[in-house]
């Protein structure tokens, strides 16, 4: 009897393990995926060939992007922007960008992002 409730809490142990890791996996490549989009939406904003930055620009543009978007949506008291889920990320990873590509151009005259 003793074995049998062990097995059963085992297994309920490795499923809620295993839910947990595929929970984690799924959060990260869904981030990933928003960080790509937001990339490439700010390199068809910006670039003038429309070309974009290619995938692992992007995505660390779109990375970069949401923190500086969501740093200065702060300051400007609008950080419920981030709050919708999906659309607020892309939306203020896009504001970030933005801003990231902007004073890079003006650091390096223009020769940055092209």
């Amino acid at each position: 009897m003793i074995g049998i409730i062990a097995v059963i809490v085992l297994a309920i142990l490795a499923i809620w393990l295993l839910t947990s890791i595929v929970g984690t996996i799924w959060g990260a490549l869904v981030a990933i995926v928003i960080w790509a989009i937001t990339g490439w939406l700010v390199g068809k904003l910006v670039d003038k060939d429309s070309r974009g930055f290619g995938t692992f620009g992007n995505i660390a543009l779109g990375l970069a992007g949401g923190i500086v978007g969501t740093f200065v949506l702060r300051l400007l008291n609008l950080q419920g922007l981030g709050d919708i889920w999906l659309i607020g990320s892309i939306v203020v990873g896009v504001i970030g960008g933005l801003i990231i590509v902007f004073v890079a151009r003006l650091l390096t005259n223009g020769r940055a992002f092209n």
